[in-house]
């Protein structure tokens, strides 16, 4: 979701019989948004963990790409990714006039500040 952190993990393989470190690169639409190096012991597999953030909905073409190495055909990965725009909504409820105006001072400001799945109780006269 727009706005939203994301959290991704990329496995990443040493398939050599000698320890390597590779640099991990994640790129959003073209611009590296972060990297990070891992160092790997021979045969083994390890994670590297990103998280990032977009602020516009629509498609974005991610890459993960590593440093190069003895086998550049899998260094880039390419995949789709999907950001949602933030949805918003608001609980309208029957409230009698005396409360309105308490539920109202406290939750009403919440409606207009966008803010993913925030909920506002207000009078349904009030928007």
């Amino acid at each position: 979701m727009a706005g939203v952190p994301v959290h991704l993990e990329v496995n990443v393989s040493n398939l050599s019989n000698e320890p390597k470190s590779t640099l991990v690169q994640l790129f959003l639409s073209q611009n590296r948004v972060d990297q990070k190096s891992i160092d790997l012991k021979a045969e083994e597999v390890g994670k590297v963990a990103f998280q990032f953030s977009h602020d516009k909905p629509g498609w974005l073409n991610a890459e993960v790409r590593l440093s190069g190495d003895s086998l550049p055909a899998d260094d880039l990965y390419y995949f789709p990714l999907k950001v949602k725009g933030k949805t918003r909504f608001s609980l309208s409820m029957a409230i009698p006039r005396c409360l309105s105006k308490q539920v109202r001072a406290t939750t009403c400001e919440g409606i207009e500040s966008g803010d993913p799945g925030e909920v506002g109780l207000c009078h349904p006269g009030d928007h």
